[in-house]
């Protein structure tokens, strides 16, 4: 049985020979990472755009991102 520091070194081996023989996967992946990052943010955004929205009471059903947007951005300039 092999121990978890030598399964580990084998693995590591394999990822490299791959890596090394496929670089074209490598850019790939990094694409695919990028864009699941921009995806995340962009929902994180989202997100704190419709908590600020409910907290000012203003309805964001059957409303898109810009005119939620510019309400919240109307109801923030006439309180402050």
């Amino acid at each position: 049985m092999l121990s978890p520091l030598e399964l580990l070194a084998i693995v590591a081996i394999v990822v490299l020979v791959w890596i090394l023989l496929k670089p074209d996967v490598v850019v790939r992946w990094g694409r695919s990472l990028g864009r699941l990052v921009a995806e995340v943010r962009r929902g994180e955004e989202e997100d704190e755009l419709i908590r600020v929205a409910r907290e000012l009471g203003i309805e964001t059903e059957g409303r898109s991102r810009d005119e939620i947007a510019r309400e919240v951005e109307r109801r923030l300039r006439s309180e402050g």
